[in-house]
């Protein structure tokens, strides 16, 4: 059991996916037996959004995208707030086929955030063009939704 639970883990921490809220090594010497969802992430391997691992693949990925939205969603895998806005993010990024999305774990690659100025998660930036368009805080759904309306 705790080897299947410690392969489980990585492969969360691998993909940047918080469904365990408490931290893994304390549940693992708990004794306790865990029930862990499988991520849609981890069903279906073809995402709608795509998780960026280094600041030089966020930076290429945005020197690269011509006449694209680029919608950043900046978060990290214990963020409660995170983990609720992903749902309508994910969601939105099959709907919204007309732009890119992308998330930045900032436990693993803060440094991406840093051109954005992000301090906090969950994060969003919208960029087109190489310019930056708009940069906001919290999982403010309604005000996700409108912006990429807004530069789509």
């Amino acid at each position: 059991m705790v080897v299947a639970l410690v392969l489980i883990t990585d492969v969360i921490r691998q993909n940047g996916i918080g469904y365990i809220s408490e931290q893994p090594e304390r549940l693992m010497n708990s004794g306790t037996t865990v029930h862990v969802p499988v991520p849609t992430e981890m069903q279906h391997a073809e995402s709608a959004v795509r998780l960026i691992r280094t600041k030089h693949e966020l930076d290429a990925t945005i020197h690269t995208t011509i006449r694209k939205l680029i919608v950043i969603f900046f978060y990290n895998k214990f963020c409660t707030l995170c983990n609720t806005i992903q749902v309508q993010y994910e969601s939105m990024a099959k709907k919204f086929d007309r732009a890119m999305f992308l998330k930045v774990d900032m436990d693993v690659n803060a440094e991406s955030g840093e051109p954005f100025s992000i301090t906090s998660t969950p994060a969003f930036a919208f960029i087109k063009d190489q310019s930056v368009l708009a940069v906001f805080p919290g999982p403010d759904e309604v005000r996700l939704r409108e912006t990429i309306r807004r530069y789509i």
